[in-house]
């Protein structure tokens, strides 16, 4: 999954904004169609903190 932080200019159509603890997400409109569940966090690596996000859907094992 790519990120993008400059948002300028951009077409943001295809995108759902949702805000969570002051940060806003635009999250594709497929994903939120099959996702039963979306899981942020934030892990510190060597370039920095990044979000990871893991999408669970309804048919998955379990």
């Amino acid at each position: 999954m790519s990120v993008d932080t400059n948002t300028e200019g951009k077409n943001l159509n295809p995108y759902e904004r949702l805000q969570h603890g002051g940060v806003e997400f635009l999250l594709p409109r497929n994903l939120l169609r099959w996702a039963a569940d979306l899981t942020v966090d934030v892990k510190r690596g060597v370039f920095g903190k990044r979000f990871v996000v893991a999408a669970g859907h309804a048919h998955g094992p379990g």
